[in-house]
């Protein structure tokens, strides 16, 4: 499998999403290649299952990143994700992401901690940090296409989600240029190795690392169902499975979580107080966007 080595740049002023724009352009020119689509400002940005994208501000991050031809097995799909989301974290790291990794010995003292929130949160101080929404374009059980997106808070949170977080609330954020580039790097960089590892053999070689990055794992987290919001669960996070789902302890009985069908309630433990502006709402609730 070739899965390319050019990758296009395509920027813009304004997008009513990166997301959509990468599927127009698809459309369009059937590019050979890779391309990055990223946009000072998105209006109708979206997040998981169609929900809607709060874009914040200026000097955020709005990108998408679109994968050359391919022909992956669904059936490793997870794998995949793991590797989009270690490769995200790399970029940030890099580019000075504050705080720690989170682990069982977090603390509010030695905040903050960072993370990512299974599936696809990005989490800084227990509060959303961002995100990363991956779409795909499949035919008879190949991934034949891949859209990456990847949303991050810099200049500021959206105004009307209490719970999500910005870096500069933390420490001044780098331009939004330099982390664009870095996530585009490192996402890229990330698939065309798992691209060229046997697809049965990627699981093994990304879930050290993709562990070591998920927030919360071995502590108890509050949980809702989507279909019965009012009732709120405590479950201790055991381990992601190489299927896609999360294995939990509930009581003391094992349990495995499905994708969307369960939402995390905001902040997660344990938090911090930011030492730049904070707001004061620390009131509880989920929050998925």
């Amino acid at each position: 499998m070739n899965p390319g080595l050019e990758i296009k740049y395509l920027t813009y002023s304004e997008l009513d999403s990166t997301q959509s724009e990468a599927w127009r352009y698809l459309e369009e020119n059937e590019p050979s290649g890779w391309t990055a689509i990223a946009a000072d400002w998105q209006t109708q940005g979206r997040g998981q299952r169609g929900s809607g994208w709060q874009n914040g501000r200026k000097g955020n991050v709005f990108l998408s990143v679109l994968s050359p031809p391919l022909r992956f097995p669904a059936e490793h799909l997870a794998a995949l994700q793991a590797q989009l989301a270690v490769s995200v974290v790399d970029a940030l790291q890099e580019c000075g992401l504050p705080g720690i990794r989170w682990t069982t010995e977090a603390t509010e003292r030695n905040g903050p901690h960072w993370g990512i929130k299974w599936p696809n949160d990005l989490v800084l101080g227990g509060r959303k940090l961002g995100g990363i929404l991956v779409e795909g374009r499949m035919h008879h059980g190949l991934l034949q296409r891949l859209v990456v997106g990847v949303g991050v808070n810099l200049a500021a949170p959206p105004a009307d989600l209490p719970h999500a977080v910005s870096w500069s609330e933390w420490e001044t954020p780098p331009p939004a240029d330099r982390v664009r580039q870095a996530l585009v790097d490192h996402l890229v960089r990330g698939l065309r190795t798992a691209l060229v590892v046997p697809p049965a053999d990627l699981w093994n070689l990304v879930s050290p690392k993709y562990v070591e990055t998920l927030w919360g794992l071995g502590a108890p987290q509050e949980i809702t169902a989507r279909t019965s919001p009012e009732q709120k669960h405590t479950v201790v996070l055991v381990a992601p499975t190489d299927d896609g789902r999360l294995r939990v302890e509930r009581d003391g009985v094992s349990e495995v979580l499905h994708q969307g069908e369960w939402v995390w309630s905001y902040p997660l433990p344990p938090t911090a107080r930011a030492t730049k502006g904070r707001r004061s709402d620390g009131s509880g609730g989920p929050e998925d966007y």
